[in-house]
């Protein structure tokens, strides 16, 4: 009994992963019209990533029993499967890292006549297949954080973008982080040329709030300026006055909106992230606002 393949399908809200399993039943001996050959009438799998559980898998409708014969050997594939959400599928992903998927498959079986059995069988699934799997599930077809990827029909000026964010993606699934955060850089680019709003005609004051000092700036600092941008954005939705009273708000911006402060939360786990604390010299005076 052994794994051959891993595959994968998408289903309505989650996604199927396939494994496949060969088996060879030796010939049974005996008459071959004998009533009482072995059958394989039972057969399920648990797989294991890092020592941990990752899902039970149990095979489709038609492929059991298995028949023995009594004169010749017997060559079945099983397709066994297991149905995953978004959060298992992350938690692979982290497993993983970038790297070839070592699995551990667990199989517990058992015979017509109630004889039982186990057995282990370790397969690792390339790097390059584990990623067509994925797209086989549909997965890429959504980042991670469940933000649907923007359709090249619907806005063709973005289709360059849209493009080049499904490479960041790919990058990402590799583990090629900092190609993934380059091609971002990318992305934008191509939104700045669709839009012709230019870093160069931006209005004077904004662009010394946005811009001044900005290549000094260490990667904390230019997180701030993402997290002021953040809450520029959503001080309206709090608060009412001429201006933004007229503001209209759908659910796409508040699944959007959702989703980028969700992923700056979480950014703010990474390597130097944070600001520096300040000291109690430098502290803000009280009263005074964050900018």
């Amino acid at each position: 009994m052994t794994v051959s393949r891993v595959t994968g399908a998408p289903g309505l809200g989650f996604f199927r992963l396939g494994v496949t399993v060969d088996i060879i039943v030796e010939p049974a001996g005996g008459s071959s019209g004998a009533p009482d050959l072995p059958q394989l009438a039972e057969l399920l799998a648990e797989v294991r990533i890092a020592g941990r559980p990752a899902g039970r898998f149990e095979p489709m409708p038609g492929y059991l029993p298995v028949v023995s014969y009594a004169a010749r050997t017997n060559e079945a594939h099983i397709e066994l499967t297991c149905d995953l959400d978004r959060a298992r599928i992350e938690a692979i992903e982290a497993a993983r890292g970038g790297r070839d998927l070592a699995l551990d498959v667990w199989f517990n079986g058992r015979f017509g006549d109630g004889q039982a059995f186990s057995n282990q069988e370790p397969f690792v699934v390339n790097q390059g297949v584990w990623v067509d799997v994925l797209s086989q599930m549909g997965y890429q077809q959504t980042l991670l954080i469940e933000v649907p990827i923007p359709s090249p029909a619907a806005q063709p000026e973005l289709a360059e973008a849209v493009r080049l964010l499904g490479e960041a993606q790919g990058h990402m699934v590799s583990g090629h982080d900092r190609d993934a955060v380059g091609k971002l850089r990318d992305v934008l680019d191509q939104v700045t040329l669709a839009f012709g709003d230019d870093d160069e005609n931006i209005d004077p004051a904004l662009k010394s709030a946005l811009f001044q000092n900005s290549r000094g700036m260490d990667k904390a600092e230019r997180l701030r300026v993402v997290r002021r941008a953040l809450k520029l954005v959503t001080h309206p939705a709090r608060h009412r006055d001429q201006v933004t009273a007229g503001f209209s708000w759908s659910r796409i911006d508040s699944a959007q909106m959702i989703a980028m402060v969700a992923a700056f939360i979480n950014e703010m786990s990474a390597p130097d992230a944070r600001p520096a604390q300040p000291s109690a010299t430098l502290a803000t005076p009280a009263g005074q606002a964050e900018t």
